[in-house]
């Protein structure tokens, strides 16, 4: 936790975040998919629940999202 990502939102495009929580309950959704992180973002000051894919790590296009590493 405290990582920071990027996410690419919709209609916005590349965003950053930094992962706040882990969701282990599966009642939370997000378009129809199971949220797995808590990410805060900076322009709304809010963490919102988040679906993070696997297959979607890397991905320029919507949806898609990077973790980012501090350089030593």
């Amino acid at each position: 936790m405290g990582r920071t990502i990027l996410y690419n939102w919709p209609g916005i495009g590349w965003y950053p975040g930094v992962l706040q929580e882990r969701i282990t309950d599966g009642r939370i959704k997000r378009s129809g998919n199971n949220c797995n992180f808590y990410v805060h973002y900076d322009v709304d000051d809010d963490s919102v629940p988040s679906a993070l894919a696997l297959n979607d790590y890397g991905i320029d296009g919507e949806g898609g999202w990077l973790l980012l590493d501090a350089l030593p």
